[in-house]
């Protein structure tokens, strides 16, 4: 969309006729040179230009300078990952049109450019109200209207999406990126019959569309099955070998099913008469995650343990996203431990946290405290996560306090071998206890 109003206004400003007589306004020699640049794509070299054009301009309090040196400012920002300087040119030249009052031609242009700036920046919520004010100024406007539905697609919110490309169609059944779009969120929704029906109808209209036969061609991909293995050792006194097994069902893209088995190997004395032999100690979790909404999503689970310390757990969580970036997490874990020996007691654990995203990475701080039969303790940890293509990264600091001060480092590297396969290695230092644990483990998915 930048490159059609780049080009097509530079073109027009390149064959203008240009009074000889008239003085030059300030900023418009460099603005037209910009444009010159601009109509050869030397792009890069047209940037510094629109720069001097607008500094120009705003020093000499002059109201001559064409509003495109904005747009096509903020478009040559946005290409040079400048966001927020492109979010600045954009809404520079809203303001200097005063679109709110009296929306001008050139405004929709640069609400559309902003609106896709904002959604670059994964600032949703500004995008979509962007959008919103073209759409007052134009219902059918078809840009606005794909953009919207795309941004609503992205920050999860599949139900608005459909609602917009549903809109978008009763006006023109047969336009094929609405088509596409809208079987790329019913592909992401599990729906694969209605996805194929849309990817086939775009494709019908248009052979070429890449999008659809992309779409259509990974409908048979989606994964709903997630199965982990996993083995780890932790070197102290004693050796402790432990592995885990994991298997997650997505019954649909709002609600996972999830089954865990844990067994550690424990030194034992009274196992055998030598003094030398192993206990097991068993673990069973059943959960399901739900997304009630684009901002909150609901865990709740039964943790079984048994084994010489057998131990019933429930789990409740809440995820509540509560701006663009940041999320509350609240859990609470209450449980029963029937021990023999001591009497049985309950227990109770807490957690109450708060996480910010950058993108695809994280940066997370969580606060806990266990109650438990003798037993009172409170920790923090400080959990930072970064992904790229090929391996993500997860480093945890933590630090307790009760009856002896504790602390723990952990570091875990995931390697994405395949699109359907995952590579952990994980490394833990304690300070009380075994001093370090290692674990391997692989996800694959079905």
């Amino acid at each position: 969309m930048a490159d059609r109003y780049l080009f097509v206004a530079a073109l027009l400003w390149c064959t203008a006729p240009v009074a000889a007589q008239a003085p030059t306004p300030p900023g418009v020699a460099a603005f037209e040179r910009a444009v010159a640049l601009l109509g050869e794509d030397r792009r890069e070299e047209a940037r510094p230009h629109l720069v001097r054009a607008i500094e120009e301009a705003d020093g000499a309090g002059s109201d001559e300078l064409p509003t495109e040196a904005w747009l096509f400012r903020g478009a040559l920002e946005r290409e040079a990952s400048d966001l927020p300087a492109a979010v600045a040119s954009f809404q520079a030249g809203i303001a200097r049109l005063e679109c709110d009052a009296q929306p001008a031609p050139l405004c929709r242009a640069l609400r559309l450019e902003l609106a896709i700036t904002f959604a670059f920046a994964r600032r949703y919520e500004d995008a979509e109200r962007t959008y919103a004010k073209v759409l007052a100024d134009a219902p059918g406007d078809r840009d606005a209207r794909l953009g919207l539905a795309r941004v609503r697609f992205w920050r999860g919110d599949a139900d608005g999406a459909l609602a917009t490309l549903g809109a978008r169609l009763e006006q023109d059944a047969a336009d094929v990126d609405a088509l596409a779009l809208r079987g790329d969120v019913l592909r992401a929704e599990l729906r694969r019959r209605e996805a194929r029906r849309d990817y086939r109808a775009a494709l019908a209209a248009d052979p070429a569309h890449s999008g659809a036969r992309e779409g259509l061609a990974a409908v048979d991909s989606i994964r709903r099955v997630r199965l982990t293995l996993g083995a780890g050792v932790a070197r102290g006194a004693d050796t402790l070998p432990r592995w885990r097994g994991a298997l997650a069902v997505d019954l649909s893209p709002r609600v996972r099913l999830v089954g865990q088995y844990r067994q550690d190997l424990r030194r034992d004395a009274s196992v055998s008469t030598s003094g030398e032999g192993w206990s097991t100690a068993p673990e069973l979790a059943v959960a399901t995650s739900v997304r009630a909404s684009d901002r909150v999503t609901i865990d709740a689970g039964l943790q079984l343990r048994r084994g010489q310390d057998p131990a019933y757990r429930v789990r409740a969580a809440l995820t509540l996203r509560a701006a663009e970036h940041w999320s509350v997490l609240l859990s609470t874990r209450p449980g029963y431990r029937p021990d023999t020996q001591r009497g049985a007691a309950f227990e109770h654990l807490g957690m109450a946290g708060l996480q910010r995203r950058f993108g695809a990475h994280f940066a997370m701080l969580q606060v806990f405290h266990y109650e438990g039969p003798g037993s009172r303790e409170t920790a923090a940890a400080l959990t930072g996560a970064f992904e790229t293509t090929y391996v993500g990264v997860r480093a945890t600091a933590a630090l307790s306090g009760g009856p002896q001060l504790g602390g723990s480092a952990a570091l875990g590297l995931t390697f994405h071998v395949t699109p359907a396969h995952d590579l952990r290695l994980g490394y833990e230092l304690l300070s009380v206890g075994p001093t370090h644990a290692l674990d391997v483990s692989w996800t694959g998915s079905f």
